[in-house]
């Protein structure tokens, strides 16, 4: 509208005041003055609209002009033909002023259009940096509530705290993290302890198929082909069951496999990049804390350790014995201590030397140690003598199977520096709660069995 009132109205009063002036000159009447200045408003009107209309608006002003100069004789010729050369010339001074005010408005649409664009450009990039900082803030809070989740593992210090703190971590991340209902996968934990795999813990598998199987589990997960990175199978099989979806987690330090955890689900495509990507934030943490507990294993091995024969220290055996008599009361269970004893072991140092009693001392230990179970706990009570604590195991069992150990030994000869020497044992039988319901009763009863044994010919051995 701006426009219209710089470029057309400017030239529409140019006109009147040149019809006024001629008008004048001619001595034109009011009526035909009145005809020139309907002409000038027909033009105007002619302006305001365009194409079709425009050329009627036109059409019907000659007509007029026809009919009340030629029909009505209101106007002469010669003054309707000055008015429509006028009309001519004012219409084409008013072309480039149209030309011109057309340009504008194209112009005008075109700023418009681009400021729409822009606009929207402007709305769509404000959109992506709040959906980017959305992301970006989500990914901040998904890893500081990995680290704080963490924390955790600092407070372990044996390998089954860590099985069980990792557990614990892994429900809540998967749960609030990852937004997977713990129940609807499976967990298989692996731990390195010493040289050798173990499974430490399990979520969804048989714990009874688990046990059974552990170390054919261990070989088809622990083998050649497993690598120190994270992997992830969006469809497949595991090692255990059928699942689309296996996600395993090697725990390593300095390119050392301390462990591997193993994640499966029965949906394929059961982790996104980002979730696996946190995974190795996670297990980075519990293998520096495996690292951790590893060296404070091997410390806390070394202090319970005997230098000479790597069994048990006397120490580490009171404190194991009384743990287990509170587990055997707790769960009303039977157990059962074996104390041994060299015979005549005096008389080898004084014959051999020293160096030989050693010798018989480290073969004896490692007899021990192969005749008993993992669950059963063998130490060196002081000098020649030795102790086993044997858990969930009555006396009869535990004497069963002390007279195997010494029949192994009594038919074991050791060469010592081209020397042939043959021992036997000694060895006292005592059971909880049978015949004591306490650790020092325990110690006393069965060494008064060993007494027994010895006062009886040695190389045998005595119920309590």
């Amino acid at each position: 509208m701006k426009s219209k009132w710089i470029i057309l109205y400017p030239a529409l009063i140019a006109g009147a005041a040149l019809i006024y002036l001629l008008g004048h000159f001619f001595g034109l009447s009011t009526a035909q003055y009145a005809v020139f200045f309907l002409g000038l408003i027909i033009l105007l009107a002619a302006r305001e609209n365009t194409g079709i209309q425009m050329n009627l608006f036109l059409l019907s002003a000659v007509v007029l002009i026809f009919i009340l100069s030629f029909k009505l004789k209101t106007i002469s010729v010669s003054a309707a033909l000055l008015g429509g050369l006028w009309f001519i010339l004012l219409y084409m001074l008013s072309v480039p002023f149209a030309r011109n005010e057309l340009k504008l408005k194209l112009r005008e649409v075109e700023i418009m259009k681009k400021k729409q664009d822009l606009e929207l450009v402007k709305s769509e990039s404000v959109n992506l940096a709040e959906k980017e900082d959305n992301n970006i803030e989500s990914e901040i809070k998904g890893i500081t509530s990995l680290y704080t989740a963490a924390k955790g593992l600092s407070f372990a210090m044996k390998y089954d705290d860590m099985a069980q703190i990792i557990k614990e971590i892994l429900k809540k991340v998967l749960k609030y993290n990852f937004e997977i209902e713990p129940e609807k996968v499976n967990v298989l934990l692996v731990f390195k302890k010493a040289d050798s795999f173990y499974i430490a813990s399990s979520m969804g598998y048989d714990e009874e198929y688990i046990k059974e199987k552990e170390k054919q589990i261990i070989k088809s997960v622990i083998n050649e082909k497993t690598g120190l990175e994270i992997s992830y199978a969006a469809s497949g099989l595991d090692d255990v069951h059928f699942h689309k979806s296996v996600l395993k987690v090697p725990f390593v330090v300095e390119k050392k496999l301390l462990g591997l955890m193993i994640i499966s689900g029965s949906a394929e495509n059961l982790f996104n990049d980002k979730q696996v990507e946190s995974m190795k934030i996670l297990a980075n943490q519990i293998a520096i804390s495996l690292e951790k507990v590893n060296l404070y294993e091997e410390i806390q091995q070394i202090s319970v350790t005997d230098s000479l024969t790597g069994l048990y220290v006397h120490r580490y055996f009171q404190e194991k014995l009384e743990d287990e008599v509170k587990r055997a009361g707790r769960y009303d269970n039977q157990l059962s201590l074996v104390m041994c004893d060299i015979d005549f072991f005096k008389k080898v140092n004084d014959t051999y030397g020293h160096l030989a009693g050693d010798f018989i001392l480290k073969n004896i230990a490692v007899i021990l140690k192969n005749s008993t179970s993992p669950a059963e706990t063998v130490a060196r009570y002081g000098g020649e003598e030795f102790v086993i604590i044997m858990p969930d195991t009555d006396k009869e069992a535990a004497h069963i199977k002390a007279v195997k150990i010494r029949k192994e030994i009594e038919k074991t000869k050791l060469n010592f520096n081209g020397t042939v020497i043959g021992v036997t044992l000694s060895m006292g039988v005592a059971t909880y709660p049978g015949d004591a319901i306490s650790r020092r009763g325990l110690i006393e009863r069965a060494d008064k069995a060993l007494y027994t044994s010895k006062h009886n010919g040695r190389n045998r051995v005595t119920k309590a």
